[in-house]
């Protein structure tokens, strides 16, 4: 399913976004509507939108709200509204871990990465909320909603040394602010790629690393979550290597 693609909407020829806007349906819950079942455009945009609400749910003969269902299966709630809302489910699909991720993604680096992108910009709870959700870094609703219209922006990734970056890192996750890159560019990309001072001359995170044989990452995140200086915390790993 690619981008300027025409299906056939009651006798008109008609993309999906285009669809959205006639219709008046968010385009991520038609592609949702769409990957599962394979439906039609013309029967995504037919289909009632289900208004998923905290009011009670029968679910295996309890009636519970969402969130006690999201406590009672493990399923974080976000995918729970994701499953009834923009792909149709019933709870008790909903509620079934071996749910299909839209084009079988589960499991791939890209899935995993929106996952974690998710959690750690709206969960409390996730430990690294307060480097990113907790500090105003946030994740666009398109993406957010949708981890399709996330995937066809941000495409495959093109190793498994690649992570996801945003490009400024004042802004969030969106639209022309992300690509894959490795530790060594985005380690490039932090502060704007300022060069430090560090004994007697001037480098990049991602070259002090380099040279002295410290993983960039691990450099970068001393920095980062120990206010230190290139030089200061270059020196508190040459120190622990020292004492090995």
């Amino acid at each position: 399913m690619t981008e300027g693609m025409k299906f056939r909407v009651f006798g008109e020829l008609l993309t999906i976004t285009e669809a959205s806007l006639k219709f008046k349906v968010k385009r991520s819950t038609l592609v949702a509507r769409m990957t599962r079942k394979n439906r039609t455009l013309e029967e995504a945009v037919s289909m009632p939108t289900r208004e998923v609400s905290q009011d009670s749910f029968q679910w295996f003969g309890k009636e519970l709200s969402l969130s006690a269902i999201s406590r009672e299966t493990g399923i974080n709630i976000t995918t729970l509204h994701y499953r009834l809302r923009e792909a149709g489910m019933s709870i008790e699909e909903a509620t079934n871990k071996k749910a299909q991720t839209p084009y079988g993604f589960r499991g791939s680096k890209e899935y995993n990465c929106w996952v974690g992108i998710n959690q750690r910009c709206s969960n409390p709870l996730n430990r690294g909320y307060k480097n990113y959700g907790g500090r105003g870094i946030y994740m666009s609703t398109e993406f957010r909603d949708c981890f399709l219209t996330f995937y066809q922006h941000v495409g495959k990734a093109p190793s498994t040394s690649h992570s996801l970056d945003r490009i400024d890192n004042d802004k969030g996750y969106e639209r022309g602010n992300l690509r894959w890159a490795t530790q060594e560019e985005q380690c490039n990309n932090t502060r704007k790629n300022i060069r430090q001072p560090i004994y007697g001359e001037e480098l990049t995170i991602a070259q002090a690393a380099r040279k002295y044989k410290i993983l960039a990452g691990s450099l970068g995140n001393r920095i980062r979550l120990s206010k230190e200086s290139l030089e200061q915390a270059v020196q508190h790993f040459l120190d622990k290597r020292k004492d090995k």
